[in-house]
């Protein structure tokens, strides 16, 4: 027989343990035994066992007046029909121990699967103790302000502790109530983008530890001026969290935002509305300012959006841009008329507009 290594846990953790075993033993000559260091019975009263059977679940709840200190496995109990188990034991056997606040005390224990020859198959040794899964940073690499349109690396350091659901994690990242992410924000996080939907963003984590983030409105409209409050919610995943009924971990980072730090590059439409009618054929004239000595042009690339929100090359776009007037050593102006496909596919477009190193996006609307 051989012993797991020990597990450290708290009162709200869940487990799951496998209990490899030899010969073909009958479910009704198992049981589990739950005792503290002393060998004496310590079954956690409202603890929920899970046991998984091949493809099946069967649960059991611990009442404290099981006779002998003895879970029967053939009293667990199907979650789809409340059946019993009777055909043969499913090698290895795993069973989900969710604690859930249940009546335990701090302590050394040992969780035992036992068969009617008198051997322990294999046991699990465990600690209880009250350190519990918490935050332990939530933070901005760099200092405020934050800009309307920027680059923010969040810093985030989720501390399981001894509360085995948090072993993996997925995150939630929102505003407070009354602030939106404007259109375009996108989070990054090892190399998967991800965007928000309805004001939430979910990125699935994995392994409690240290996460870089990133959070990106430099091709959005930007936030609004003043102050933003971005709010964490870490909750838990995977089998250990099998049983967390809704649990998770939140934090707030309150971040300043100002203008958007100068670019160098500023666009605006002359005239007119960015929505326009998709059989109109109508031009838009753009006047583009970039902090710039040189008379460079000014790189226009034309987007549509997709139905899975992102951006992609759009062809055919007529494209012509002269110096203007107002052009003087603090900077260039060019005047860019921009004209769309006759008969253009009604959408949301974006005009990404490149020049002095900088890029600024526009959108327009065809109705």
């Amino acid at each position: 027989m051989n012993s797991a290594a020990n597990l450290e846990i708290n009162w709200y953790s869940s487990l799951t343990v496998e209990f490899e075993l030899a010969g073909s033993p009958s479910m009704k000559d198992l049981w589990l035994e739950f005792r503290d260091e002393k060998g004496n019975a310590a079954l956690p009263k409202a603890a929920r066992l899970t046991l998984i059977h091949g493809s099946d679940y069967y649960v059991y709840s611990i009442t404290g007046n099981e006779a002998k200190g003895q879970i029967l496995l053939s009293e667990f109990r199907s979650i789809e029909d409340n059946t019993t188990i009777e055909s043969g034991v499913s090698k290895p056997i795993r069973v989900i121990v969710d604690f859930d606040k249940a009546e335990i005390s701090v302590g050394a224990y040992t969780l035992r699967l036992r068969n009617s020859t008198g051997a322990d198959t294999q046991w699990c040794t465990l600690t209880v103790n009250n350190e519990a899964a918490n935050i332990a940073e939530f933070s901005r690499t760099e200092p405020d302000p934050v800009f309307t349109k920027d680059k923010v690396n969040l810093n985030l350091e989720v501390t399981p502790s001894s509360d085995t659901r948090y072993t993996e994690v997925g995150a939630v990242f929102g505003l407070e109530a009354g602030q939106r992410f404007p259109e375009g924000t996108v989070f990054t996080y090892a190399g998967k983008a991800y965007y928000p939907a309805q004001d939430q963003v979910y990125i699935p984590l994995g392994a409690g530890g240290d996460y870089s983030i990133e959070l990106d409105t430099t091709q959005s409209a930007g936030f609004t001026e003043g102050e933003v409050s971005l709010n964490a919610k870490i909750f838990p995943m995977g089998e250990n969290a099998v049983n967390s009924k809704g649990e998770s971990l939140e934090r707030s980072l309150a971040m300043t935002v100002k203008k958007e730090k100068e670019t160098g590059l500023n666009v605006e439409l002359a005239e007119g509305s960015r929505i326009f009618k998709a059989d109109e054929g109508r031009s838009f004239k753009f006047s583009v300012t970039y902090l710039s000595d040189a008379s460079e042009t000014v790189e226009v690339i034309p987007q549509t959006k997709t139905a899975e929100g992102n951006y992609e090359f759009s062809a055919d776009w007529k494209i012509e841009q002269e110096d203007s007037a107002d052009s003087n050593k603090n900077g260039r102006t060019k005047i860019i008329t921009v004209t769309p496909p006759q008969s253009i596919p009604a959408g949301t477009y974006r005009l990404r507009f490149k020049a002095a190193g900088q890029e600024v996006p526009y959108n327009l609307i065809a109705e």
